[in-house]
This record gives C-alpha cells, structure tokens and sequence, in this order.
C-alpha cells in the first residue's frame, strides 16, 4: 500500500467538483429512445447529449480519448503494456413515476443524492473520473494503462459494447463500478426474450379486450398495466376492477389502469407485477377469444412465478441464487401480442440444454413465437486473482470490514471482460439505494468513499 500518499485528502479536495459533475450528468435524461435515433446518436438524442458532455469534460481536462461511432467511448491515461479497463454506462432506465425528487435533478436532501443514475451508473463513471484525475493532479504516473470505458446502451441490448470490442482491445483484468463492494465475482447468465403471437379468428363477446400496455423496460418489474376494453356490460366490469388503480368509462369503454410495485429484474420477487394483479382481476371474468388465450398463456407459465418454475427453468445455486423470470413487457392491439421475458439463471445451468428449449416449447404449444433478443452467459472469475486480491485489501482498508466475494443477479459489463468483476460503488450499510425504482439515490458520504477506494485500487494496480 501506498505510504505517502493520503488518498482520502485527495478526494476531498474534489468533492464540490464530484458532487456538482454528478448532479450534471445525472440531469441529462439519458434514457434510450429510438424514435429520436440516427447515425449521430444512434440510441436516441438524449443519450448522445449524455455523451457529448463526457466527451466535452474529458476534452476541457486535456485527456486522451475516443469515441467509438456513438456507441461507447473511453479515456485513456498512462502507459505500459498492460491495460486496465473500468466500464461504466452513461444510460439509465426510465424514470416512471411516484418519484419525491425530480427524477433528473440530482438534489441533496438528507445526505443522500437523488435522481435516475446517481448510483447506476452516473455517480460511479464521476467517482472513478475523479479518482484518477486526483491522482494525476498529485503527481502520480502509471505503468499500466487504464481505461475508463463508458457505453451507452447497458440497460437494454448491450450494443455499445458489442460495437466497441469490434476495433477496441481487450483489457488485460478491469472492474466495473456498477453493483456494491466489496467485490463481485460472479454474475447470472442474463437473456432477453421476446414471444410474439398474431391472432385472426375473434368471437363476438360482451367484454373484448382491446389493448394491453404493460412496462417500459424488460429490465424492472411493470409497475403499471392498462387494459382497455369495448364492452356491453360496463357496470359487470367496473365491478370486477374494484381493486384497481384507476377504471375510467366512457359510453361503451372501459379503461382501467393497475399499479404494482416496479424493482430490479434481477429480484423480481421483490417487486409486484401489475399484469398479475390485472389478471387476478379478470380469473371470473368471461372475454372474447384472443383475450382468453392470453389469461390461460399467462395462467399455464407466466403469471405469478418469478422464477420460472411453471415454464420447467427453475434452478437455486447456494452461491448464484436461483434463476429468475421478468416478465417486464406485455402489448397487445387486438391483433398482436408482445412479450418480454428477461431470465437470470446461475452458472449451473446449460442455457441451450435447459432453459431456452423449455421457454420454445411452452410457448409453442400457444402458438406463439419465441426470439432470443440477448444473451449473455453466466460468469465466475477465482477470487484470488492477484488484482482482485489487491481490491480486496484496499477495501478492508478503507472499510475496517472483511472482504468477501459475493455473487449477483444483476448484470453489469464485467461479462463482457476476459477478468472483470464488479467493485462498488455501494456499500452494505447503504441498503437499497432504489436502483430502477423511484427515488433513487447514492449517499453522499459513499460516493465520496467510493471514489477514495478507487483511487487507491488504480494506485495500487498501475504499480
């Protein structure tokens, strides 16, 4: 370890700049959005203005960098064969609703800093900027490169980072600050699954079900679901939605919305799906053909069983936890159904063999179609890797708490490295820091510590 350098002071004497470049980056509502993409921000403008004000920073500062055709960019410092790569993203989930805070506004209340990105994954990219920037401002050259990777696309297809290691190189071993310390070394295998049906024989019914809207990302567990209904017996409706969120009628339609309980798909047991309320609603409740294929599709392998145990994919692992299903999107126009699955599943699991025929198979027999969107495999790297050894150490110094590894559900872009682990940016004692939910924060004081672990970390790995 490092003994003359008092990297505590070093990040203290940034704190007003990392506070302020975090509640910057944080009020750009980076949510990606193909209806405003183009070859110059080609997930959607909001994105790009996140990555053009990285990309101004970095050029104000005087450091070297590259942006990989609007994709992904990094930044590069020191020199040396070997090369150090942190990856973090710069695109957030939408923000949804029953926030306290402005969801882009990156106030401070209570010790704690709000908005969509402070802690996934904005507040991190700032804290390992500054991390090395401080060290840089003291002095301090590396031996080994490093790179800090930022893409633009993490919280859906992955595609900033499927463009980047197209013409970039890979890192030697890296981290990602992008899940909780002390270290992760070891993720799900993450798939993004898509079911369609095309429906063409409907009866006439006293209730047709006219649309579903269900979740904007695969994701977060749907917070809402609204179905809208042309029928001939309101009153028979109305009565059944009595539990609902919201039911507005108007002549002959029923409109009615469902509230659940929106939380990170990694956990989805945690959150509350609002098409499984929906469906509790309609069990009695007799509608046209299409609708009731749907209710027994959903009934038969999808409903109410976040992980995957009526579609046959379930599986527990004492390290990874068990495997999961985020039925995070439903649409439906009269004519065709959508779904999207987001499934998690622990490395004990043969992904061709055991999950993905199953999911085929049960719904084929619906007469749905099934498209594989994504799929990312489940990783492991050994704990007593000498890099993460070094982390480990650092930590335990800056905590006085003992490191140990632990596994995830969540995803981050340590998959996409030959050795990556996740490390930080939050700490056991910040509890949930509401990551895909309303009101999400980071602690001030931890942003700040993350940030002085960081340092020391780079430190200690460019030796």
């Amino acid at each position: 370890m490092a003994k003359n350098l008092d990297f505590q002071a070093l990040i203290e004497a940034k704190r007003d700049e990392i506070l302020a470049d975090t509640q910057a980056f944080v009020a750009i509502p980076s949510v990606k959005d193909m209806t405003t993409a183009n070859d110059a921000a080609p997930f959607g403008t909001n994105v790009q203005k996140a990555l053009d004000w990285m990309i101004a920073k970095v050029q104000t500062d005087g450091y070297t960098y590259k942006n990989v055709d609007n994709h992904a960019m990094h930044i590069e410092f020191g020199q040396g064969e070997e090369l150090i790569g942190i990856l973090g993203h710069l695109d957030v989930v939408p923000e949804g609703e029953g926030w306290t805070y402005k969801p882009f506004g990156g106030e401070i209340a209570n010790g704690k800093m709000y908005g969509r990105g402070t802690s996934d994954d904005k507040g991190p990219i700032i804290a390992t900027y500054y991390a090395i920037k401080a060290l840089i401002d003291a002095g301090v050259t590396f031996n080994k490169r490093v790179r800090i990777i930022i893409g633009c696309d993490e919280e859906t297809t992955w595609k900033c980072m499927d463009r980047y290691f197209q013409t970039e190189e890979q890192p030697t071993f890296g981290f990602s600050p992008d899940a909780n310390f002390p270290i992760v070394n070891a993720e799900k295998g993450i798939t993004m699954i898509e079911v369609t049906k095309k429906f063409t024989a409907k009866t006439t019914a006293t209730h047709t079900l006219v649309s579903i809207k269900t979740g904007t990302a695969l994701n977060v567990v749907p917070e809402y679901t609204v179905l809208t209904f042309k029928t001939s017996d309101k009153d028979e409706l109305v009565t059944a939605f009595a539990q609902a969120h919201e039911v507005v009628v108007d002549t002959d339609v029923v409109t009615v919305t469902f509230k659940g309980k929106p939380y990170h798909a990694k956990d989805p047991h945690k959150g509350i799906n609002s098409f499984d309320l929906a469906l509790k609603s309609l069990a009695n409740v007799t509608l046209d053909e299409n609708a009731e294929a749907i209710k027994a599709l959903f009934t038969t392998y999808l409903s109410e069983d976040p992980f995957g145990k009526k579609i046959g994919i379930f599986a527990d692992d004492e390290f990874l936890g068990s495997t999961t299903n985020n039925v995070g999107v439903i649409a439906y126009d009269g004519e065709n159904l959508t779904i999207g699955m987001n499934i998690r599943y622990p490395k004990i699991v043969d992904f061709d063999q055991e999950i993905y025929p199953k999911v085929i198979s049960a719904m084929e027999s619906y007469g749905a179609k099934v498209i594989l969107k994504k799929h990312t495999p489940a990783t492991y790297v050994d704990h007593n890797e000498p890099f993460i050894q070094t982390l480990f150490k650092v930590y335990e110094k800056h905590t006085g708490q003992i490191a140990k590894p632990k596994a995830i559900g969540g995803g981050t872009y340590a998959k996409v490295l030959a050795k990556g682990v996740c490390f930080g940016p939050n700490f056991p004692e910040d509890g949930d820091t509401r990551i895909h939910q309303a009101d999400e924060f980071i602690p001030v004081e931890s942003l700040i510590k993350a940030a002085t672990i960081y340092a020391e970390a780079i430190y200690e790995l460019t030796r």
